[in-house]
């Protein structure tokens, strides 16, 4: 039980921020999932007088682990600013993303499987890891996601906005034997007004040289 305490704010304070807080999914080719927590944690945050009885940096951002019974190791970077620390937290998950922290202790309901077709996620009731305003949460996923209910699409990224005003709703079903379609850049098109600048400069040149040659016709 009281690992399980211990274990909560160190999830809570990663995914905590005065400013901005990222959880990102990326589900890679290779069928890995790279878990990324990204965000900024202000120093009158870390120095909390209310936990007396905790180091509440220490928990938070050295002991935290990916897995749950205290398994792997989060890549750590981790930037030391005037007021604030921005970090970074990276995990790749091999077939054991079921066994993952944040999923089993961040949220109240879970209905997560993965086979060898498809990734199903379903996460919904509240959010026990938001002590910030709101936490994004990306998923990114280089096989189609056939199935989603995210607030918010670019190409194949898929995001969610967890706040205090509301449970959470995440579903997403992703196809391992679709490939996701990236979509490519629009090559550029001139504007009218960009068109008729290039042609005024052409004119100007053109007419520039007919000066110049009638004036060394006339010379000789």
């Amino acid at each position: 039980m009281k690992y399980n305490k211990i274990l909560l704010i160190c999830l809570s304070i990663l995914l905590l921020s005065g400013c901005t807080t990222k959880y990102d999914l990326t589900i890679n080719r290779d069928n890995t999932i790279t878990e990324k927590i990204s965000g900024t944690v202000s120093l009158e945050e870390l120095d909390n007088k209310d936990r007396s009885d905790l180091n509440t940096y220490l928990y938070a951002l050295d002991l935290a682990t990916p897995l749950i019974e205290e398994q792997g190791e989060y890549n750590k970077e981790i930037k030391d600013n005037e007021k604030v620390k921005d970090f970074v937290y990276t995990y790749t998950y091999k077939n054991n993303y079921s066994k993952a922290n944040v999923l089993n202790k961040c949220f109240e309901n879970i209905e997560y499987s993965e086979t060898d077709n498809t990734y199903t996620f379903h996460l919904y009731g509240e959010f026990y890891c938001l002590l910030s305003d709101e936490v994004e949460i990306n998923l990114t996923s280089n096989y189609a996601v056939t199935d989603n209910n995210a607030d918010k699409v670019s190409g194949n990224k898929y995001t969610w906005i967890i706040n205090k005003d509301k449970n959470i709703d995440i579903k997403a079903i992703v196809n391992k034997n679709i490939e996701a379609i990236t979509p490519t850049k629009e090559k550029s098109i001139l504007t009218p007004y960009q068109i008729a600048t290039v042609i005024l400069l052409i004119i100007l040149i053109i007419i520039s040289f007919v000066i110049y040659k009638k004036r060394n016709s006339e010379n000789n």
